[in-house]
């Protein structure tokens, strides 16, 4: 009797398989996470800090958002 040939499956490959790739991948996500993080402090601190019941306020705010965007 003839055994079959044995059929090999495609490994799968790892997500992130290149190590540069992966260290950019990791650094843009904190960067990312930092710029968020630094965009709602400023919004918070203009909004608390600098000009409570101000009529200008709603202007200072969003000048920030559209800058960050």
């Amino acid at each position: 009797m003839d055994n079959p040939p044995a059929t090999s499956r495609p490994q799968k490959t790892p997500f992130l398989i290149n190590r540069n790739y992966a260290r950019l991948w990791t650094g843009q996500t904190i960067s990312t996470l930092g710029d968020m993080v630094f965009d709602t402090t400023l919004v918070l601190w203009i909004a608390i800090s600098i000009a409570p019941n101000q009529p200008w306020a709603p202007l200072a705010i969003s000048g920030v958002l559209i800058a960050a965007a």
